[in-house]
């Protein structure tokens, strides 16, 4: 339980901390689903990578972040049955991140109806580990209790690709698939089956970057930054056209 509410944000924490940096505030435009920018004891950046990759999200927590710490983008809209989502993670710039007790949610996404301690449809952890980082992938149930890949998903290296596709469904026939360094077409290299999320009435958003650290993280990491890269995403039609400024 401990480990799952150092995962969770507070909503009300984001609407009292979030600062809306709107996209063309940055020198590059967000990719639509991701228009916004939200920090609180971090530093983040947006910025253009190459001509061909609009733009990179860089990172980092402040020495003084606690578990209300982040930097990512968000965006909320009208809900879908499913989605996908794909970026690349950078984690070249942490050193000594061998412990799984250094870790930092790094992706979530969100159900139209809030449950009972369980916001998420999905959460996606990066933990520490030897060689190279790990990630605890844990898939909403609606019922209080989150169901979780067996056992931490091992990187292969300190630049990976990640692709994820969360489906809503009753009766235990909802997934979360995800792929490592693979496209969609591939078999996933692993599931998170079982899932009865159809309670949460739809997916309405998603938040990519760094929030939720552990104390270990922000000790160990404060600085340091992790890159998020090539974002890409399924669903473009919950981008609102009249969506503004703010915590939604």
């Amino acid at each position: 339980m401990n480990f799952l509410h150092g995962c969770l944000l507070e909503p009300l924490a984001l609407l009292l901390l979030a600062t809306a940096s709107v996209a063309h505030a940055q020198s590059c435009v967000a990719p639509i689903p991701f228009q916004y920018e939200f920090s609180n004891a971090a530093t983040t950046s947006l910025s253009a990578a190459t001509p061909s990759d609009p733009c990179a999200l860089s990172v980092a927590m402040d020495a003084n972040a606690r578990s209300t710490g982040a930097g990512f983008l968000h965006y909320q809209g009208a809900p879908l049955t499913s989605a996908r989502y794909s970026f690349q993670l950078d984690t070249s710039a942490l050193t000594s991140f061998t412990s799984p007790v250094q870790r930092v949610q790094i992706f979530s996404v969100n159900g139209q109806q809030t449950q009972p301690q369980q916001s998420h449809l999905l959460i996606v952890m990066l933990m520490g580990g030897s060689p190279n980082p790990t990630l605890r992938i844990l898939a909403g149930t609606g019922t209080g209790t989150y169901l979780q890949a067996f056992t931490p998903v091992s990187l292969t290296q300190t630049s990976n690709v990640l692709r994820f596709e969360i489906t809503i469904g009753s009766g235990t026939q909802a997934t979360v698939s995800y792929w490592i360094n693979h496209d969609f077409t591939a078999t996933p290299d692993g599931f998170v089956m079982g899932l009865e999320n159809d309670v949460y009435g739809g997916i309405v958003g998603a938040e990519l970057g760094l929030s939720s650290p552990s104390i270990s993280f922000v000790t160990a990491q404060n600085g340091r930054a992790v890159v998020f890269d090539q974002i890409q995403s399924s669903d473009d039609a919950l981008f609102y056209d009249d969506f503004s400024g703010g915590a939604q």
